[in-house]
């Protein structure tokens, strides 16, 4: 039997075709891919020219960390066979399907980091997300807070109605609809020298919610109690903030630690206190009265209304109703990342996969009837729904994307 021959290495991959320019049967191949362009070259003449790539108009989802870590365990085939095996399965390929047909992106977040970086497999974890979900990223839930703040302390300023557009590409560190690049390169970091702080933060919050709770069950407190103390307590929770910066910059200047430092002047709290100040100054108020009129603000009935705030007040206040009927067992050390996500990202994601707690908070009829948000809120509850939804993007995808994608990406 003689062997045929192989063909010898070239930047230009296949599919290949008969080239325009020399006629080269099999000579035109891709040379890259990506954003809003396909690049083909010759291998023999390097004739090239380039495609431009049909419109996109992607789907975002928020996959919760927990849900990254089951994909992560079946990619790296050490997930234990379960009753949920086949649904993790399926969410799979239907997932790697979307994303490759270019239907899909499920962006990396602050919390997904923190959550990664106090993982036995923080490296094999982040880069599973980055593989699934794409290089995206949401801003952090610091920014969003901080950019719906603006829009009401504008509103406070000028005595208009604070009016906001949740536009998702707001919320994305770069371009939500560009091709994804057919050669993905990743550089490895070592995140172990983070995870003792992060690990001891996430223990810290872990507690607090916990003494929360313990205060609100001594004072009987329940839904209608916690509700008014959140939504009133947006002054106070400035005011701690600033406090928390400053404790921070001290134990930093104890440490010799510069990036604690730092903080006080780079993090949310300060940031918040000089914009409102500096807007403020800019509307004529005198220096003498600006931190009155913080205060005022602070004060101003209307941030009830600002949507990251209102929606975590009413998801504790659907708490504090299930430990007034009875409920004993307290929420994990991460519940409060979950809420903050759900607060942060919901209104303008077209759909979030969260843990079956914080689903069932969601449901409760008083959130239903108040909150008002774009994402659909999926869980293992609602396994077979997020399935059919995930089946629906795939199938919805228009002919000449589908064409592509399975040119570029062998889908």
């Amino acid at each position: 039997m003689i062997d045929k021959p192989k063909k010898p290495f070239t930047w230009e991959r296949g599919p290949f075709l008969k080239c325009l320019k020399c006629q080269e049967a099999e000579g035109l191949g891709i040379l890259s891919a990506g954003g809003d362009t396909l690049r083909w070259r010759c291998t023999k003449c390097r004739y090239g020219y380039s495609e431009i790539l049909p419109e996109l108009d992607k789907k975002v989802i928020y996959l919760d960390q927990f849900g990254f870590s089951e994909l992560h365990k079946l990619r790296a085939r050490t997930r234990r066979e379960d009753k949920h095996t086949a649904f993790w399965s399926k969410v799979s390929d239907l997932i790697n399907e979307a994303v490759l047909l270019q239907q899909l992106i499920l962006p990396y977040s602050n919390i997904h980091h923190d959550e990664t970086i106090v993982s036995p497999f923080a490296e094999a974890l982040r880069d599973t997300q980055e593989h699934i979900g794409g290089d995206i990223s949401f801003i952090s839930t610091n920014e969003i807070q901080l950019d719906q703040m603006e829009v009401f302390a504008e509103a406070f300023a000028s005595g208009a109605e604070p009016s906001l557009e949740f536009d998702v590409d707001d919320i994305l560190d770069d371009e939500r609809n560009e091709w994804l690049n057919d050669i993905r390169i990743s550089v490895p970091f070592d995140w172990s020298g983070f995870a003792p702080e992060t690990r001891e933060q996430r223990d810290k919050t872990g507690l607090a919610i916990s003494e929360l709770i313990d205060c609100w069950i001594a004072k009987g407190m329940g839904f209608d109690d916690v509700l008014n103390q959140e939504l009133n307590a947006y002054h106070e929770s400035r005011l701690e903030g600033l406090r928390e910066a400053q404790r921070r910059f001290e134990k930093g200047l104890e440490n010799y630690d510069l990036m604690a430092m730092a903080e006080l002047f780079h993090g949310s709290a300060f940031r918040e206190l000089q914009y409102v100040r500096e807007l403020f100054r800019e509307a004529g108020v005198p220096d003498a009265e600006l931190t009155a009129r913080v205060r005022a603000f602070w004060d101003w009935d209307g941030n009830k209304e600002q949507p990251n705030g209102k929606i975590l007040a009413y998801m504790l206040a659907a708490l504090a109703d299930q430990f007034t009927h009875g409920r004993k067992r307290k929420p994990s050390a991460g519940f409060l990342n979950d809420v903050s996500a759900i607060a942060s990202y919901a209104p303008y994601v077209d759909a979030m996969f969260v843990d079956i707690e914080c689903a069932q908070l969601l449901q409760d009829k008083r959130c239903l009837e108040a909150l008002k948000y774009r994402a659909k809120i999926f869980s293992l509850n609602s396994g077979e729904e997020f399935i059919a939804y995930l089946q629906a993007i795939i199938d919805e995808t228009p002919d000449d994307v589908r064409r592509y994608a399975s040119i570029i990406y062998g889908i």
